[in-house]
């Protein structure tokens, strides 16, 4: 699995509608350890939504390795408590 290169902290002020549950969010990440694409359920604010989608984007990874030990991509999912 990848690695992350620091803390994973979403960005401040979530919507009610998450505040004391969690989000599931799917991060495509590349074999630089990269963050390529982002997916998860809509928190029912779109601004929030967007604040997210971009904070993910800028996550860093140590990338996911094989059995041979070379970097590959992967969808790997984090789960962020609000």
């Amino acid at each position: 699995a990848p690695v992350p290169e620091f803390v994973l902290i979403p960005p401040s002020n979530p919507p009610r509608s998450v505040r004391g549950d969690s989000l599931v969010v799917r991060l495509n990440i590349d074999v630089s350890g990269k963050v390529r694409d982002v997916e998860f359920r809509s928190t029912g604010d779109r601004g929030y939504d967007q604040k997210l989608r971009r904070t993910a984007l800028e996550w860093r990874f140590r990338p996911a390795r094989d059995a041979s030990s070379r970097p590959i991509a992967v969808a790997y999912d984090v789960t962020l408590q609000f």
